[in-house]
This record gives structure tokens, C-alpha cells and sequence, in this order.
């Protein structure tokens, strides 16, 4: 579903940037619940923690060298998009002249760790997703 919504916000003009948030912070959360690894949110969380691996920030959250580093980038990423969000966040707008590698895997490609953003083939990730495009269409029918 998000290929096609930012699909239509770009063919319409509208400058959009497309993620996929791919890194594990269990560092970030509550021991019972860091089984969940990767989960949905994890990005908007990032955003309010005050990352460090040097242990020298007392409000900081203490993280291995790569995650603190990534939430540097991520916190960084966003900031440049809040103030000027027509230039975007530092990877390749939906659409763009580099189509189809205008989605960013911010995190973990594959198994290599990384500390900012990987432009992917987003018809190669969407691919993926392809078992639920009919059911989508049938979501899209019933609203009103």
C-alpha cells in the first residue's frame, strides 16, 4: 500500500520520500519487551531518545556504537526535512531521476549493519507485498 500512496503524492507533484525502517533498538525499551526487535513505531521512538555509547550523557540511553550512531543520523535525517522539507531528508525522492532506487533502507541491509541510509529498488521490496494487492483492491471497494 505505501508504493501506491506515495506513487500518487509524487505523480501529483507533491516532493515525498519513502523509508524502510530496518534497525533493532532494544537498547531503547523495556527488558520484557525486547524480544520485539524490529517493530512498527520504532522510528517515531527514536526521535525522543537521546542516544550515546560513551556513557559521558547522563540523559542519554546508553547503545552500541552503530545504533547510536544510526539515531544520530535518523535524528539528523529528520531535522533537515522538518526545516526545509522541500529537499527532503537526504535520500532520493519517489520518482525521481533515480527511480526505481528511491527507497531508503535506514539501518540493517541484509546482514550488514549501517549507520545511515542504503537507496533500495523499491520494485524489488515491493515485491513483497504483492500477495496483499488484492486484498487492497477489495479494502479499496467497500470505502466509501
Amino acid at each position: 500500500p505505501m508504493r501506491r500512496l506515495t506513487s500518487l503524492s509524487a505523480a501529483v507533484q507533491n516532493p515525498t520520500w519513502r523509508y524502510y525502517f530496518n534497525i533493532s533498538m532494544t537498547d531503547l525499551i523495556p527488558a520484557p519487551f525486547r524480544f520485539l526487535g524490529k517493530f512498527h513505531s520504532g522510528d517515531i521512538m527514536a526521535l525522543f531518545e537521546s542516544p550515546t555509547y560513551e556513557g559521558s550523557n547522563p540523559a542519554g540511553v546508553l547503545c552500541p556504537p552503530v545504533v547510536s550512531t544510526f539515531l544520530n543520523y535518523w535524528r539528523g535525517a529528520i531535522g533537515r526535512f522538518v526545516r526545509s522539507p522541500t529537499r527532503g531528508p537526504g535520500w532520493p525522492a519517489v520518482g525521481s531521476q533515480f527511480a526505481p532506487l528511491d527507497l531508503a533502507v535506514l539501518g540493517d541491509l541484509g546482514n550488514a549493519h549501517s549507520a545511515g541510509a542504503t537507496p533500495v529498488n523499491q520494485t524489488e521490496v515491493d515485491a513483497n507485498c504483492e500477495v496483499l494487492w488484492d486484498v487492497f483492491d477489495q479494502i479499496e471497494r467497500q470505502l466509501p
